[in-house]
Formats: C-alpha cells, sequence, structure tokens
C-alpha cells in the first residue's frame, strides 16, 4: 500500500526490483466504491469456498446481499471473503442469513469509557468489546474476538463442545472447526 516509485527515489526500494514488477499499473478502487461488483465477487468466493471445503453450494438471502451491498468494507475484498468464510462455517444450510455474516453495522457508535481504546456497546450484554486497533491486521483482530468468545463459552460449560456450540448459536461441526482454525484445543 505504499507508492513504490517514491520509495524508489526515496531508497527505501530497490529500483532494479521496481522495474521488474512494475510492467503495467492497475489502480484498483477499494470495494465501497464498487457495490455493482460485491454480488459477482460473494458468488465466485462462496463457489472457491464450497470448492475448497467440499460443502454444499451456499447463497445468500436477499436480506443479507442487501446488507453485503451496504456494508463500507474497511478491509476491501479480503475482508469480504473473510466475512463470507465465517458465514459458511456459522450458515447450519445452504443459505447464509445477515445472522450469519455478522457484520459490525454500526462501527460509528462509541462508549466513552476510556479514550485509549474506544468500544462497541454488546447488545447482549452491554459489555463493550475493542474496536480494531489501527496497526493490526483485520484477520488477526477478528480471531481474536472470536477465540476470545469461544474460550468464554466453553469455559462457561466447562469445556463442553457440545454445550458450547449451543450457548454460541452455532452447530458442532462450526465449533469444531473454529476450534482447529483458532488452535483452542491446546489451552484446555
Amino acid at each position: 500500500h505504499k507508492n513504490l516509485a517514491k520509495e524508489v527515489s526515496d531508497n527505501n526500494f530497490r529500483q532494479d526490483l521496481f522495474y521488474r514488477i512494475n510492467v503495467i499499473n492497475i489502480e484498483v478502487p477499494p470495494l465501497r466504491n464498487r457495490k455493482e461488483d460485491i454480488e459477482i465477487i460473494t458468488k465466485i468466493f462462496l463457489e472457491r469456498i464450497s470448492n475448497t471445503w467440499n460443502t454444499e453450494k451456499m447463497t445468500l438471502n436477499e436480506e443479507a446481499a442487501l446488507n453485503l451491498t451496504r456494508y463500507p468494507f474497511p478491509g476491501n475484498v479480503r475482508e469480504l471473503e473473510n466475512i463470507l468464510e465465517k458465514a459458511v462455517t456459522l450458515c447450519d444450510g445452504s443459505i447464509i442469513t445477515p445472522e450469519n455474516l455478522s457484520l459490525p453495522m454500526n462501527q460509528t457508535v462509541h462508549q466513552e469509557n476510556d479514550e485509549s481504546t474506544p468500544s462497541l456497546p454488546d447488545k447482549n450484554t452491554n459489555k463493550p468489546y475493542p474496536v480494531r486497533p489501527p496497526d493490526q491486521p483485520l484477520q488477526e483482530y477478528l480471531n481474536n474476538i472470536e477465540k476470545q468468545a469461544i474460550i468464554e463459552a466453553l469455559e462457561e460449560t466447562r469445556w463442553n463442545r457440545t454445550a458450547a456450540a449451543k450457548l454460541l448459536g452455532m452447530t458442532f461441526r462450526s465449533l469444531r472447526y473454529r476450534l482447529k482454525k483458532l488452535n483452542i484445543d491446546d489451552e484446555q
């Protein structure tokens, strides 16, 4: 995300490497400026996820598709892919709903508790959860939040995975996948 020509002139990037990779420059606007592309990119990602995971073909219901077009995607196309991957994991059937997407639709509301770490209210418990620091990668931030929620549910159910899955509102299969992906099994 840097201007490599400027980096070369500032001696922060190798000139020979710059000329090797600088054959054709393509300016791609952020996803929030290409709302019309969200539907086709979503279909491509869902097809790729279904093929990779050997699952049935997934689709979005109308409301979920509308929510995606309204979302600003600060993490761009990678965020869309991560949101869809999570939604497929959380979805019980083959139709993804807005609940499966888990979009943070109200990003601008902040509590005034601590100015150093702004937070958004959790409508279920009034417990604040952290807002992503600008220098933290989005996927790391999302994984940390998800890991914390899963560990809390497991501790509340004394590490009964079936009960924890029910508490989290997901299938046992989804929880098992998340445990493996987030390396939570080792923390028991």
